[in-house]
């Protein structure tokens, strides 16, 4: 989350999208659908990666003016929203216990002390799967985020480069600045919440998958 020089500043703000092992695929996919729409409510573009593993990381670029307690503070505070709009299909504790059928929105690595899985990085997994960063346009088409090899990032490479994007700043005080963006933290929530699926009555994640994919769809 910080680049060597500068350590206590934090350049990126990461939400680990990890999904237990009964969640399939598709519901993944509209959950990083949903937390980019609600990035960019708030001002911020967001880039998408695949782990390597069965989870998506959706990282916002930052120009290193925010401090680790406001980043992550940030983050929690969206995830906290997702949480609230969406409880079956969401969770942000690391209770594993609660995970069942559930996306762990994982805003933790926005710590000091945390890491995170490096672009290009070779996982030790069978098949040596890579973390690899892909467009949003590529997000539909996904199969499992395991699914790269080294053989398919070389190839990649010569066709393409990874998109990147100036950093961003957080705004860490209750005004809002002149981009109308404010921290996660104190946008107030709707009362009642507006659920992300229409008609939500407890249904599991993937009986939710079509409504969610209209909503995404339509925004």
């Amino acid at each position: 989350g910080a680049s060597i020089d500068s350590i206590d500043s934090p350049d990126r703000m990461i939400f680990d999208l990890d999904p237990a092992p009964d969640v399939p695929v598709e519901a993944l996919k509209l959950a990083a659908q949903d937390l980019r729409k609600r990035l960019k409510k708030r001002g911020l573009e967001s880039l998408l990666k695949c782990t390597g593993g069965k989870g998506l990381h959706v990282t916002v670029p930052l120009s290193g003016k925010n401090s680790w307690p406001e980043v992550k503070d940030f983050a929690a505070g969206v995830a906290a929203e997702m949480v609230e709009a969406a409880p079956e299909a969401y969770i942000a504790t690391m209770s594993k216990a609660k995970r069942e059928g559930k996306i762990f929105i994982d805003y933790f690595r926005n710590d000091y002390t945390a890491t995170a899985i490096a672009d290009f990085a070779v996982r030790a997994r069978p098949g040596a799967p890579v973390a690899l960063p892909i467009e949003w346009r590529e997000l539909n088409g996904l199969e499992p985020p395991s699914q790269f090899t080294m053989k398919d990032v070389l190839l990649r490479m010569k066709r393409t480069q990874p998109a990147t994007l100036q950093g961003q700043a957080l705004e860490p005080s209750g005004a809002a600045p002149a981009g109308g963006l404010l921290p996660a933290r104190l946008l107030p929530l709707p009362r009642p919440p507006a659920p992300l699926h229409p008609g939500h009555t407890g249904a599991p994640v993937a009986a939710l998958m079509p409504q969610c994919a209209r909503d995404c769809a339509r925004g």
